[in-house]
């Protein structure tokens, strides 16, 4: 995957993807300054993402796993 940097210089990336089970949502966690977490089905992620890559690599998984049909848990 390439990432565009602010001044406009593109650099290669290796992005590691890991499927998870959400269990509970944490009113506060280390990062919360700094990220938003949204509960959203993958084609909204996918939507959601910025780089055409990484959308696409949102659907794959989302049609190579059946993550379709998994709830949208209750933040």
């Amino acid at each position: 995957m390439l990432d565009r940097l602010p001044g406009g210089g593109i650099v290669p990336c290796r992005v590691a993807v890991y499927l998870l089970t959400v269990t509970e949502h944490l009113d506060h966690w280390r990062e919360q300054g700094q990220r938003d977490a949204q509960w959203v089905s993958s084609e909204a992620a996918a939507e959601l993402v910025q780089k055409p890559d990484l959308a696409a690599l949102i659907r794959d998984l989302a049609r190579t796993t059946n993550t379709a049909d998994l709830p949208i848990p209750e933040p």
